[in-house]
């Protein structure tokens, strides 16, 4: 074992099934500084104190939330690559680990000089981006929190930032993909330069080569003289295209030539115009799709693609809703020139069991309604809340869970399929065993510290965001006796 391989740490998280044990015992061979836990607290107590490399995950042992902690854990303090290991890995499921940030998924009978060939991989590839892109912090002031998904967002900011791809932002509507791009920006070397706007959903479709390319004088009637588009304008510097999924197709025809060729003609004109600028578009559509419709070039998609950062959606963020709470509050106050806010203590309990649709920019209209209406109290109240978002919110804490077992087993008990007439699969089982176990194990869990959500937090062991998922998951409330019928 050489000093290189001997400096490189490996967590291994698993159970203790015997298809893990053989996983285990072979993993002893690993050239490797390797520990084991058996736990996820054990897992996240370990990869908050310690720095590891890699991380081999069992699959089983993570049940319907691998993906989680996935994303999690890669994008804990010292961004460690996470190898999944499976009994029999599915297509679908190894696409989701992957999706989630995972390096790859592995059978457990994998040899253990399969996993160190993949490990030593992983320890390569490492070394060699810290010596292409030497990990830098991001200026962020005005994106607010600290959740595993902001982090892994920021990360890929991070290094979108060091380099001039073009970037596309994807996600949701109100996650604040504009605010990604002028970050990506504003740590770049083009910072300096200008960065232009373009709204392609407010574009005249009569008007867009006008107001992208300029035109010269007498181009048409009404020209009465020179006019700099916005190619133009953004020399040097950073074009962001929102919802470029509305732009017209031939305007992306042009569009892709410019990116080609960084030259581009202002209408009238008999010369061609330079325009160095770095490209970043962002959209809420499925812009795979629009290609299927012909509705959107798929090379035009190719060369967005350079690097895709997904915008989390506020729902996948419960950690990160008080702290953008207080940082809107504090300057909604300033602007109304009111005193400043506290909150009741039931506060962000309640807006976490929102799942919060509009996002952040839901989130900051419904704080300056409830700024508003709390007027000169220094308190704010879930009362003071949108009456339509308490509405949701009762509604859902109100609810029933329905079984995810289709209707043909009739049964109130996962042990109910061993008398049924046609057994379900393993899985099947496995998973509606999972969902009793947990609802019934929260429902205690409400009932014996729903005075002190804090300490029911502790109790399970679990992050605030992950306990707040699973309430939901389980469309239980902090607040409503019904829980415990």
């Amino acid at each position: 074992m050489n000093s290189f391989e001997s400096s490189k740490s490996v967590l291994i998280i698993g159970t203790q099934t015997p298809h893990y044990r053989t996983f285990y015992e072979s993993s002893a061979q690993l050239q490797f500084n390797v520990q084991h836990v058996f736990t996820m607290e054990e897992a996240r107590q370990k990869i908050e104190t310690t720095r590891f490399d890699a991380i081999v995950l069992d699959a089983e042992l993570a049940h319907d939330a691998a993906s989680e902690y996935i994303t999690a854990f890669h994008s804990s303090r010292y961004l460690p690559e996470i190898l999944v290991i499976q009994d029999s890995p599915k297509a679908e499921e190894a696409s989701t680990c992957v999706q989630a940030g995972a390096w790859g998924v592995v059978r457990y009978s994998s040899s253990a000089k399969k996993i160190q060939r993949i490990l030593r991989q992983i320890f390569q590839y490492q070394t060699e981006r810290q010596r292409r892109f030497p990990r830098q912090e991001l200026n962020h002031p005005n994106i607010i929190g600290s959740s595993p998904a902001l982090k892994r967002c920021f990360h890929k900011m991070a290094v979108a930032a060091q380099g001039d791809l073009n970037v596309l932002i994807t996600g949701e509507t109100g996650t604040g993909k504009e605010l990604i791009a002028s970050t990506i920006h504003d740590n770049s070397p083009r910072r300096h330069k200008p960065f232009v706007v373009v709204d392609c959903t407010a574009l005249p479709e009569n008007l867009v080569e006008n107001m992208l390319f300029g035109h010269e004088k007498g181009a048409y009637t009404g020209a009465d003289d020179n006019r700099e588009g916005l190619l133009r304008e953004v020399h040097g510097g950073t074009l962001f295209l929102d919802e470029i999924g509305e732009l017209p197709l031939e305007i992306q025809t042009k569009f892709l030539r410019i990116l080609q060729q960084k030259t581009f003609r202002p209408i009238g004109s008999k010369t061609e115009r330079q325009s160095d600028f770095r490209l970043v578009a962002a959209t809420n559509q499925n812009l795979e799709h629009l290609v299927q419709k012909k509705q959107f070039r798929e090379d035009l998609l190719f060369r967005l693609k350079s690097m895709t950062i997904v915008a989390p959606p506020l729902r996948d963020r419960v950690d990160d809703i008080e702290p953008l709470t207080v940082f809107h509050v504090q300057k909604l106050c300033a602007h109304y020139n009111l005193p400043s806010k506290h909150f009741s203590s039931d506060f962000f309990d309640f807006l976490s069991t929102y799942d919060w649709p509009g996002n952040v920019r839901e989130l900051n209209q419904a704080m300056e309604r409830a700024v508003l209406n709390s007027n000169h109290n220094p308190m704010i109240y879930p009362r003071d809340l949108p009456d339509d978002i308490r509405a949701k919110i009762i509604h859902a804490s109100t609810g029933t869970s329905d079984s995810i077992f289709p209707p043909r087993y009739n049964t109130e008990s996962v042990f109910g399929f061993l008398s049924a007439e046609s057994l379900p699969p393993l899985c099947d089982v496995r998973t509606e065993g999972v969902r009793q176990i947990e609802c019934s194990y929260f429902r205690e869990l409400l009932r014996r510290h729903h005075t002190d959500i804090q300490k029911a937090i502790q109790t399970s062991g679990l992050s605030r965001s992950r306990f707040y998922t699973l309430l939901k998951k389980h469309r239980l409330s902090t607040s409503n006796e019904a829980n415990f019928r």
